[in-house]
């Protein structure tokens, strides 16, 4: 999979094409507002219009006419930069364990936590994060909650069983910061 600035705001968007395909879905997703837009194309490349000064994701699933099964690829982030950027913020953590609506058994009364984030200034080398945690969602969102701060890409977090549990990550460099996902899971 590649993505390359073409002209202006365009951006092209290549894969290599998968045998029994016959059309491939262009799934980009604003990471700030955390919209998709999905298109169809018969072949790559594909050019989309997009906003610069924003973070996305991408991914393309390959379709066929002759069965209802559809194959994703791997999603990629890409910064696509504006006029006079220098600085840009973290991509938004991509949250990995608890799945969002998974239901864990706890080890010891705890649950670690576990995401993935990254930076298109300096990779991760210099990223920090804060978990807000808590039984109700509308504290997680609002961030009304005492945040756990970590250098690492994950946390172990005391849980009960039966509880329900929401949360979310605050990515941040040495300048900016960017919120993940708001992910629910519930204890056994």
């Amino acid at each position: 999979l590649l993505g390359t600035n073409t002209t202006g705001n365009e951006v092209q968007f290549t894969w290599a094409p998968v045998a029994s395909a016959t059309s491939y879905d262009l799934k980009i997703t604003n990471l700030i507002t955390n919209f998709t837009e999905t298109k169809s194309f018969p072949t790559s490349p594909a050019n989309m219009t997009l906003i610069t000064g924003v973070a996305y994701e991408w991914q393309v699933i390959s379709k066929s006419n002759k069965s209802a099964l559809t194959t994703g690829s791997a999603k990629w982030k890409f910064y696509l930069s504006g006029v006079g950027e220098s600085t840009f913020a973290p991509f938004p953590a991509s949250l990995t364990f608890p799945a969002s609506g998974q239901q864990v058994t706890a080890t010891a009364g705890q649950v670690k936590l576990t995401w993935s984030g990254s930076d298109p200034d300096s990779g991760n080398s210099f990223l920090s994060y804060e978990v807000f945690v808590d039984t109700d969602i509308a504290k997680v969102k609002n961030r009304e909650v005492p945040a756990q701060k970590t250098k690492t890409e994950s946390l172990t977090i005391p849980v009960k069983s039966a509880g329900t549990y929401y949360w979310m990550v605050k990515t941040s460099d040495e300048t900016s910061s960017s919120y993940s996902s708001v992910y629910g899971f519930r204890v056994n």
